[in-house]
């Protein structure tokens, strides 16, 4: 079966989150006159994905997660002082800078968008930074558009309070279907129906 669209994910599928996210906190740190060792770095995980893992059983918001980690972080390190709301931002801005794709991830979008398929990215991560990095790393020239969606009021209001009853992941798929297949005047259920019975879309995660 040929997939004339193709969804992406993008960190850990095209780009190298680790190494973005391992450059992002030693310039971080350094602007503020930290030194960043491999220890803080395995604290941060710790903190970080436990963090994670409480936000993926609803015990926390990701604003409480982003609020969170850097002042936990902080507070064992034994580092006062420090304005952690401002450092998750600094943070999350050079994120921005961590271009570096998976190794073949270029030759693939490459020969896929020579043979027509239209890539679209569908990412959970800021948008701002998400769009620095993929324009970075040489891959937008081949992708056709990307779906950054982040917070859950921000999801209700791309997507308009109608849809506010729809899975996550419908919400997603049904935006991008109705753009892809410009039927704006269907609805949610018939777009998925339509893209099911179609299966002309494909799904990298």
């Amino acid at each position: 079966m040929r997939y004339d669209i193709l969804l992406l994910d993008a960190d850990e599928t095209l780009m190298d989150f680790p190494a973005a996210e391992r450059q992002a906190l030693r310039r971080t740190f350094a602007d503020h006159g930290l030194t960043f060792t491999q220890a803080t770095d395995d604290l941060y995980q710790q903190i970080n994905q436990s963090l994670w893992r409480q936000f993926e059983r609803g015990e926390i918001t990701r604003p409480q997660l982003l609020a969170t980690r850097f002042a936990k972080l902080f507070e064992e390190l034994a580092t006062p002082g420090i304005d952690t709301d401002a450092f998750n931002r600094e943070y999350l801005h050079n994120l921005g800078y961590g271009t570096q794709p998976l190794p073949h991830a270029l030759e693939l979008c490459q020969a896929l968008s020579a043979l027509g398929c239209r890539l679209y990215i569908l990412t959970n991560g800021l948008s701002g930074p998400q769009r620095r990095r993929l324009a970075g790393s040489g891959l937008t020239p081949y992708l056709s558009d990307i779906f950054a969606f982040i917070f859950l009021d921000e999801i209700l209001r791309f997507f308009g309070a109608s849809n506010e009853t729809l899975p996550y992941t419908v919400q997603v798929l049904a935006k991008f279907l109705r753009k892809c297949f410009s039927a704006k005047k269907w609805k949610m259920a018939e777009l998925l129906f339509y893209a099911q019975s179609c299966g002309n879309f494909l799904v990298f995660y």
